[in-house]
């Protein structure tokens, strides 16, 4: 039996005497405010996306120039001096220490023995160092205290880099005498010329710089001896005479190794 149907907008009732069937609406947009939307969406998500376009923007953005990373940056030698300004004159000071190596009559074989020494001074300008400074040497039956000028120039490199260096001492030394066995004990000791050629290299860790250098030294001494005479007298007693006096000039000749540790 087919039965009427009369609409109208919230509910659909069958009205041939059936129970009730209640429908629920469908509600459908109509299609002028869905285009609406649509288009304030992709109008709004199009403004977002070009808000940072400095070529649509009328205000004029200063390029910045991005820095390169340190590890494209170019490589520098070991020896270049890169320092825009630097004193003309800088105090510094070194310490070393090292070893002495050689001997006297080469009867024994090669003697190693101690050395140590400070040194002041100044640098002028970027490569060349003036300085004094004191010593302790040791050698088999002598010590001496040296006192001495030293200058040294860098042959390669600066004070600001690593550097290959020459360096020259001068100065005199005050010495004192071990009597080795079976030697005739000296009458008097002098102290005398000390000389020294190194040449090193320099490594710079900030204002400490380490070094090690080789070279040549050399350290003269003046020893006295005197031995008694005796001579009859017109009695026949002997007497004692005018002693024999000998003088011994000494060169000590040395290879030496040294580590030194300076500031600045």
């Amino acid at each position: 039996m087919r039965g009427r149907y009369n609409l109208d907008r919230s509910n659909c009732v069958k009205t041939d005497g059936l129970p009730n069937l209640t429908m629920s609406p469908v509600k459908v947009l109509p299609p002028l405010r869905a285009i609406l939307l649509i288009f304030t969406a992709t109008t709004s998500f199009i403004n977002i996306a070009t808000a940072q376009s400095y070529d649509s923007d009328s205000i004029y953005y200063t390029p910045i120039n991005r820095t390169s990373p340190p590890a494209l940056e170019r490589s520098v030698g070991v020896f270049q001096d890169t320092t825009q300004k630097h004193d003309l004159t800088s105090y510094y000071f070194d310490v070393s220490m090292g070893v002495l190596a050689g001997c006297s009559d080469c009867i024994s074989g090669t003697e190693f023995t101690f050395a140590t020494s400070t040194t002041h001074g100044i640098t002028l300008g970027r490569k060349t160092r003036i300085g004094a400074g004191v010593g302790f040497n040791t050698y088999v039956g002598w010590q001496s205290l040296p006192l001495f000028g030293s200058v040294s120039y860098d042959v390669l490199g600066t004070k600001n880099t690593h550097a290959l260096f020459v360096r020259g001492q001068y100065g005199w030394s005050h010495v004192w005498h071990h009597r080795l066995p079976n030697e005739m004990p000296a009458k008097d000791v002098q102290g005398g010329v000390m000389f020294g050629a190194f040449i090193g290299y320099r490594v710079r860790y900030h204002n400490l710089r380490i070094s090690i250098s080789g070279g040549f030294q050399q350290q003269q001494t003046t020893s006295v001896y005197e031995t008694e005479t005796w001579i009859p007298s017109d009695t026949g007693v002997w007497i004692r005479g005018t002693p024999n006096r000998t003088t011994v000039e000494t060169t000590m000749g040395r290879g030496v190794l040294n580590l030194a540790f300076s500031w600045k």
